[in-house]
């Protein structure tokens, strides 16, 4: 345990958490601009709301984390969304191409 003061660690760890959620919410928009997630992510702040334990009260922990989640929900859901798309759009293209073949035939 670090006393009185945040173990690099656990900083570390904070960040990598925060960090892939804002990653995966940055590469979302570099496919579609039109992505927000609902909470804005600072450091390791969500909604100016810390996610680390150290210095925070429970309920504010808890909402944090509340926040860091529903914008990793909101990422899920347009991955999930879009992979649904990108399979209906190859499966028509596959059969747009095997009527195309056979009707050359």
């Amino acid at each position: 345990m670090c006393p009185q003061q945040q173990c690099p660690l656990t900083h570390g760890l904070i960040q990598c958490q925060l960090g892939v959620v804002q990653e995966f919410a940055d590469w979302i928009v570099s496919q579609d601009n039109s992505f927000e997630m609902a909470y804005a992510i600072d450091q390791d702040k969500v909604a100016n709301m810390t996610i680390r334990l150290q210095f925070n009260s429970d309920s504010k922990w808890t909402k944090a984390l509340k926040y860091m989640l529903t914008n990793l929900k909101y990422c899920l859901k347009w991955a999930i969304t879009h992979q649904k798309l990108e399979r209906n759009a190859s499966a028509a293209r596959t059969s747009h191409n095997m009527n195309s073949s056979s009707i050359r035939q």
